[in-house]
């Protein structure tokens, strides 16, 4: 189950723009953004396969997250989100 505020907009694209992100977060203290759906594994890349999501706009989207893995670290970096 993924629950997000109720009446929350949807931002005006992706990316969002850098204004709309605070005004997302910061109307709860509760809000947060979670996804789920299939995923790819490559070598260097994580390629999430969004099915269902918090954040409206990112429904039926791939996003990709680089993968580093050091010793028993694991490290997910993106360039979507700031």
């Amino acid at each position: 189950m993924i629950a997000a505020r109720s009446g929350s907009k949807p931002f005006s694209k992706i990316p969002p723009p850098a204004e709309e992100i605070p005004e997302a977060f910061a109307l709860s203290p509760l809000m947060f953004a979670a996804y789920a759906g299939s995923y790819t594994l490559t070598d260097a890349k994580l390629i999430s396969h969004i099915e269902a999501c918090s954040v409206q706009n990112l429904v039926s989207t791939d996003q990709v997250r680089y993968v580093k893995l050091e010793g028993d670290r694991l490290t997910l970096r993106w360039e979507t989100f700031p």
